[in-house]
């Protein structure tokens, strides 16, 4: 396959997952209003990070989602709180234009674990912010920080 085939291939998966991504957020978000009005749980936050980007939170009864977004990277992750299964979205853009794609679906925490580690620990190496994210009242948390070169990431426990 050609580079600009290849780059078309790539640009295409990268729009169908973020298709994906964005229309079950939205699933998630509804069935979070059904129980905030049935029951008072559940949450849907959004979160301006220092230094540009966002995170969103959506956390059901049964479910929980992020999905970050920083320039033209995002991920997104989903799972259940059981434990037993979930999704990982990644797109990254490198600075020559290139986009990196992962897809991802897990069926056990030990497994969710694996992907982390295999992922360089995603968000550290998909993400990189100049400023960490911090919350005294937020369900996660940094529970490590990394300064290298000036520039500061932290990997927070989902």
């Amino acid at each position: 396959m050609s580079s600009a085939g290849t780059t078309s291939a790539k640009t295409a998966q990268a729009i169908r997952m973020h298709n994906e991504a964005t229309v079950r957020l939205k699933e998630l978000r509804q069935i979070v209003q059904s129980e905030v009005i049935g029951s008072g749980q559940g949450t849907d936050e959004i979160i301006q990070l220092q230094g540009g980007g966002e995170l969103h939170f959506v956390n059901t009864k049964n479910t929980r989602a992020y999905y970050l977004n920083h320039e033209e990277s995002w991920l997104y992750l989903e799972r259940e709180n059981d434990g037993t299964s979930g999704t990982l979205y990644i797109v990254r853009r490198l600075p020559d234009g290139r986009l990196v794609t992962k897809n991802i679906q897990f069926l056990t925490k030990t497994n969710i674990l694996k992907i982390l580690t295999k992922s360089h620990c995603f968000l550290m190496t998909m993400f990189v912010f100049k400023s960490t994210f911090k919350s005294d009242t937020h369900p996660i948390a940094p529970i490590k920080d990394q300064k290298k070169n000036g520039m500061r990431a932290s990997i927070i426990a989902f």
